[in-house]
């Protein structure tokens, strides 16, 4: 059995980014019952390695699988940031250091899949409404697919080729 769990920076409450990388997981790859799929939800990507979050994925470690693989999914946010591309650098090289694997999504996730940049407020509705449409919104298998990091573009599929079973077209 495989275990992913995915590291994301919503909280437990709102599950705004879980909906969109979910949708987009059973969208390309065979989820049955050899997969089991975890969030550990970080309320912000600065807990990134915060006693809370590495608890949480050592707890859901101690079950028996084959195959265990931790993804961060971090929006890489405003990149002529300093102070951001710093963070996402430190958050990188935590995961490189830990064998997890990275996700970025360029701006942020909310722009990748509705093409859309959202207050604060606006997230929680805007991924609810999401979930209830057909598709993945405005995202594709090329915007999801991107090896550089553009607006509207992230490396998820890249990274989950790696490891998960594309559904046969």
């Amino acid at each position: 059995m495989k275990l992913i769990i995915f590291c994301v920076e919503s909280d437990k409450k709102a599950q705004t980014d879980t909906k969109y990388i979910d949708k987009a997981i059973r969208s390309f790859y065979v989820i049955d019952n050899n997969v089991r799929i975890a969030y550990v939800y970080m309320n912000g990507k600065g807990n990134y390695a915060k006693n809370k979050v590495t608890s949480q994925i050592k707890r859901l470690f101690s079950g028996d699988f084959d195959e265990k693989h931790v993804v961060y999914c971090i929006d890489i946010d405003n990149c002529a940031d300093s102070e951001a591309l710093e963070l996402n650098e430190r958050i990188r090289d935590y995961c490189k250091n830990l064998n997890y694997d990275f996700v970025w999504f360029c701006r942020d996730i909310e722009e990748v899949f509705l093409h859309k940049r959202l207050k604060d407020s606006e997230k929680v509705g805007y991924s609810n409404k999401f979930m209830r449409e057909r598709g993945l919104g405005k995202a594709a298998v090329k915007t999801l697919s991107s090896k550089t990091q553009t607006p509207r573009h992230s490396n998820l599929l890249c990274v989950l080729d790696g490891f998960m079973d594309k559904k046969s077209v």
